[in-house]
């Protein structure tokens, strides 16, 4: 009785085993997320690995909860995993958004899988760090020397650059472009940080292929701190004069600064004006992650002004007698000059008879001139007419200039003037015509 009891016991063991090895027994791991951690605002790729110790799940189900700061975005797997078979190993990818406000620190990412669509969800919970890259370098300070270059001459750029973070930063590469053509995505072979980039992508993508993972997603971005897109820029103001226009360091302390000294030349036919050249940094912070900054770098090319100012003509010819003195005024920089006006300044050894005493003569090209005419009355035979010019320079600076004209009236000694001289001769002969006839009709 005990041995067929026995018997009994074995053959519905082995009844019920098959059954149990049939149900299937599921779980969720989470295998990686790229890039980790993750910046707020910033799209990372999840991924899982579901597992089944029994037989196959021919009808399995899995969602991935968006609950703040999560959002999950549509792609393949997600439709995938509301039906699809598991048979020992399975992965699955999904692209998750954080929110752009989201704090820093760990934040649960909730995930429910069933074994089928009529069974009941189990969860899984995962820690996704989030952090925010605050590695930023920027320039402290910009200096030039001199402060204003003149066309032609020789100079320097002195820049600042600060590791404004408190963690290091290594691989800075500064490259100060003349050109205008510096393309970070061109020129991704000669950039220390970019070329780290590539290292790290490629280590990723090793990663995958060794997991059975597609190798075509999860690309870290590169960041950008501060700067603009690329603008092409028509410049032919400053060039190189014989140093170095990149510097290579390979790391910045928190808090510390570079020097970097830049020699430079401003053209011999620059025009003074402000030009912007544009400034690129890249480097990487303690994880690897690349970023990349364009600054515009102002450089100022200015000159002295060359105004030439002289008397034209003058009809003065005594200090009994009003006259005109007509003055030049010439432009010999290589700038305009705008809004030019010229002005007879008050003296004593003068009276000015017209009204008002400024003239205005428009904007004055480089080489051009334009003149003004004043109705004076001299006082002195020996003056001096003050004379004022006001104008904008390249940089909207009024500049005042003031000149001095010596005049000296030499036509009462020196020189005659024929019709007044001509109108005596002809009072004196008639006088002496009715003198002679006075004195013949007395005779007579």
């Amino acid at each position: 009785m005990i041995r067929q009891l026995s018997i009994l016991v074995v053959v519905l063991l082995l009844a019920v085993t098959p059954a149990l090895a049939a149900e299937a027994n599921l779980d969720v791991a989470l295998l990686s997320y790229n890039p980790s951690p993750v910046q707020p605002g910033q799209t990372f790729d999840l991924f899982l690995e579901v597992t089944n110790n029994g037989d196959a799940a021919n009808d399995a189900k899995l969602e991935v909860i968006a609950e703040y700061p999560f959002e999950l975005l549509d792609t393949q797997d997600v439709e995938r995993a509301k039906q699809f078979t598991v048979s020992g190993l399975q992965r699955l990818q999904f692209q998750i958004k954080v929110a752009p406000g989201a704090n820093d620190g760990l934040a649960p990412l909730r995930v429910t899988f069933a074994r089928s669509q009529d069974a009941p969800y189990q969860e899984r919970e995962f820690d996704i760090n989030i952090q925010t890259f605050n590695a930023r370098v920027g320039l402290q300070e910009v200096r030039q020397e001199p402060e204003r270059l003149r066309p032609g001459e020789e100079g320097e750029l002195i820049l600042l650059i600060r590791n404004f973070d408190d963690q290091p930063l290594r691989n800075i590469d500064i490259h100060l472009d003349f050109t205008d053509s510096y393309d970070v995505n061109a020129n991704m072979e000669n950039s220390l940080a970019v070329q780290s980039m590539i290292n790290a992508r490629l280590e990723e993508v090793n990663r995958k292929v060794a997991s059975g993972q597609s190798p075509l997603s999860g690309a870290t971005p590169m960041m950008v701190s501060g700067g603009k897109e690329r603008i092409p820029t028509a410049f032919t103001a400053v060039a190189p004069s014989g140093g170095a226009t990149r510097v290579q360091v390979p790391d910045l302390e928190p808090q510390s600064e570079i020097e970097v000294r830049i020699p430079i030349r401003a053209l011999p036919g620059a025009t003074p004006d402000i030009y912007a050249v544009p400034l690129y940094v890249n480097y990487n912070d303690e994880d690897n992650n690349p970023f990349h900054a364009r600054i515009e770098i102002p450089i100022l090319i200015d000159m002295e002004p060359n105004v030439f100012v002289e008397l034209l003509s003058t009809d003065l010819r005594s200090t009994d007698f009003a006259g005109k003195a007509t003055i030049s005024v010439a432009n010999r920089a290589l700038t305009e000059m705008r809004f030019v006006k010229i002005e007879l300044v008050e003296s004593e050894d003068y009276r000015l008879l017209t009204a008002p005493s400024e003239v205005y003569l428009g904007s004055l090209s480089p080489g051009a001139n334009a003149n003004a005419t004043f109705e004076i009355l001299a006082e002195e035979d020996d003056l001096a007419l003050p004379v004022r010019v006001t104008f904008l320079n390249s940089f909207n600076e009024e500049v005042v200039l003031d000149r001095t004209i010596e005049l000296e009236i030499i036509n009462r000694f020196y020189y005659r003037d024929m019709p007044f001289e001509m109108a005596w001769a002809w009072i004196v002969a008639a006088l002496v015509m009715l003198a002679l006839t006075l004195y013949f009709v007395r005779r007579k």
